[in-house]
């Protein structure tokens, strides 16, 4: 990435990255930031919802007053290789492919920004980028479009991570360990996630 000649920028566009700055930190700090807080920050400052993104991820990489430089002035510090329109696609298939209740998977969400990519003469980013993006949106905001508002509070409430979860939900074991054979203790014993309780008592996974 290169540094932007700080000699060179004129006063206007310095006073246009400090008018951006209240707003994009604002959002960076706010760990909880959904969607619609985006667009709200886009209407103060008079930009798209995917421009703000855009302005947000670079200072997360890197919050300087110097990385939200209008671009005139050199690519700013952290900002995106990727061209304008291409982050432009990527963001809008995020919304409308994998933050639904359908719960693609990734690599349906780069099929359709590939497939977008060429229906516009574009260059089809890797993997890698779009990954990326999704990662930029915040958490809460990723579990309440696939999962339902209600799963996310939940997850928040209860300090349950807001990712999916890679477990295998195992039922309860029941039957007299003590008494069972040597096959069926072991196969207790080695189950992962549950508890063994020896005696004439049930065992059950945890909870």
């Amino acid at each position: 990435m290169s540094t932007p000649d700080l000699t060179m920028v004129s006063e206007a566009d310095w006073n246009e990255a400090r008018r951006r700055l209240p707003v994009i930190r604002r959002l960076a700090e706010n760990r909880t930031r959904t969607r619609a807080d985006v667009v709200a920050g886009a209407a103060e400052l008079g930009f798209g919802a995917t421009q703000i993104y855009a302005f947000l991820r670079a200072y997360l990489d890197d919050p300087r007053l110097t990385t939200l430089l209008p671009a005139g002035c050199g690519p700013p510090w952290g900002y995106s290789k990727l061209k304008a329109e291409v982050n432009a696609v990527i963001e809008e298939a995020i919304d409308a492919v994998y933050l639904t209740r359908q719960r693609l998977k990734i690599v349906d969400l780069v099929a359709e920004v590939h497939r977008q990519c060429v229906a516009r003469g574009l260059a089809k980013p890797g993997r890698k980028a779009v990954t990326a993006r999704v990662r930029k949106r915040p958490a809460r905001e990723i579990v309440a479009k696939r999962e339902g508002r209600k799963a996310a509070t939940c997850k928040s409430s209860c300090n349950t991570p807001l990712t999916p979860s890679l477990t295998t939900s195992i039922g309860p074991v029941t039957g007299n360990a003590a008494t069972g054979s040597p096959q069926a203790i072991a196969s207790i014993i080695t189950t992962p996630h549950v508890s063994v309780r020896l005696g004439n008592t049930k065992q059950s996974p945890l909870a």
